[in-house]
């Protein structure tokens, strides 16, 4: 993962940034995501950053976003996704701060509050039927034949 973090990259690299907030599932460990938020960083050419919960989750913390997108004042595009429970946090987040998020990515969860389906992402697998009658937008939906709920992340690569 690309550490932004570092004082001597220049601030106009930044600027035109754009990075994405993963709260991982509950009860998952976080580092389980990497090879997914890595996958992301290199296709997209986007920052990943994997939120850290508290005792894995993120109800615990559902605006642990504000931290992250306050320390990086210069990244102006932003993403939040999350898996299951977790992806449910990201999208009330997400529907809170309109103003703030660009797009939404969920994995084993659905557009949650009032977030407009139309920037969101929906990835789930055909083994998380309880997850497909919740759904009630047709954009922007990823249906992962054989995929299970809990194996997502690793499904999706």
């Amino acid at each position: 993962m690309k550490n932004i973090k570092n004082k001597k990259m220049k601030t106009t690299f930044l600027a035109i940034l754009s990075a994405l907030i993963f709260y991982p599932g509950a009860k998952v460990e976080a580092v389980s995501y990497l090879p997914l938020l890595e996958k992301i960083r290199s296709s997209a050419g986007i920052t990943c950053i994997l939120v850290k919960m508290p005792l894995n989750l993120a109800f615990q913390n559902e605006n642990a976003a504000d931290s992250v997108i306050g320390q990086y004042p210069d990244i102006k595009t932003w993403y939040i996704g999350g898996h299951s429970l977790e992806g449910a946090m990201a999208s009330s987040y997400a529907s809170k701060n309109q103003d703030r998020v660009s797009g939404l990515i969920l994995l084993g969860a659905y557009v949650y509050e009032e977030y407009p389906p139309e920037k969101a992402l929906t990835v789930y697998g055909t083994f998380n039927s309880d997850l497909e009658k919740k759904i009630d937008y047709m954009d922007n939906i990823v249906r992962i034949e054989g995929g299970s709920h809990s194996r997502l992340s690793e499904q999706v690569i």
